[in-house]
């Protein structure tokens, strides 16, 4: 089965979304280990994007698989001060 290039992108959108919504209960203080998926659905997000060639979903996708470090350096710069 041959994944078209629409659908590639589809699927770049729905680990993106994913992602986002597993971070959602993390900053409202929902204890949960859920939010570790934001790891391997910014790699897959990111080869789908990749193969879809959409730059902009690469992008997000990578932000996403970097997120968790990029908010504990933001929250432990904002408890310094």
């Amino acid at each position: 089965m041959q994944l078209t290039l629409e659908r590639k992108k589809q699927l770049a959108m729905l680990t993106l979304v994913i992602g986002a919504l597993v971070w959602v209960q993390t900053l409202l203080k929902v204890p949960s280990p859920l939010w570790l998926l934001s790891f391997p659905l910014g790699l897959i997000g990111a080869y789908f994007a990749y193969k879809a060639r959409a730059t902009s979903f690469i992008v997000l996708n990578v932000l996403l698989f970097f997120s968790y470090f990029i908010l504990l350096a933001l929250f432990m710069f904002i408890r310094s001060y």
